[in-house]
């Protein structure tokens, strides 16, 4: 059996946290009421920027919801309810748990993709892996920086609400990356 990715690791864990939060929500009082949330993790984000080399990163949380009787080119989006540090030398996902509910902090606007972004969002992979490597760097030399700042512009652009979140946490790394 192979070896599981950061990622698969942080979403096994995530699996577990997400039962308890969502089973924690209170029953809606009506339909107009309801809102069905599930949630997503954000990229890799490095824990320092520039690179420190202490191999360290961090996946966030969230949770995105819908409701078509209340919003239909939209989502409704919760803040970050957990962060996964992860050591990439040692492996050992850390799970902090930010809160133990949903919180909604905005509406972000959906719109189809087009066939070029669907291409930058399919080397989610090859990103996250060349932030691993980075977070272990104390050099930016020999990136490939035109993608990864290609995938985190785009991804903040349709993800903007809890990108905006992430940024006050991570304000060097998403200035380095260009994410307005």
């Amino acid at each position: 059996m192979e070896p599981q990715s950061p990622r698969q690791e942080v979403e096994s864990i995530i699996k577990v946290s997400w039962a308890n939060i969502k089973s924690g929500l209170p029953a809606p009082r009506s339909f107009n009421e309801f809102v069905s949330w599930d949630y997503a993790i954000a990229p890799a984000i490095p824990a320092a920027w520039p690179p420190d080399g202490k191999g360290v990163v961090y996946y966030y949380t969230f949770a995105y919801g819908s409701n078509p009787a209340r919003l239909v080119d939209g989502q409704f989006v919760a803040a970050p309810w957990a962060q996964v540090k992860v050591d990439v030398a040692r492996g050992a996902p850390e799970l902090e748990i930010l809160s133990k509910g949903i919180k909604e902090i905005g509406i972000q606007g959906v719109r189809p993709l087009r066939e070029e972004e669907i291409k930058i969002f399919n080397q989610r992979a090859a990103v996250e892996e060349q932030i691993q490597t980075l977070s272990r760097k104390t050099s930016l030399h020999a990136i490939d920086a035109k993608r990864l700042k290609e995938f985190f512009q785009l991804w903040c652009s349709t993800n903007g609400v809890i990108a905006e979140e992430l940024r006050r946490k991570h304000p060097q790394f998403f200035e380095w990356v260009g994410c307005k």
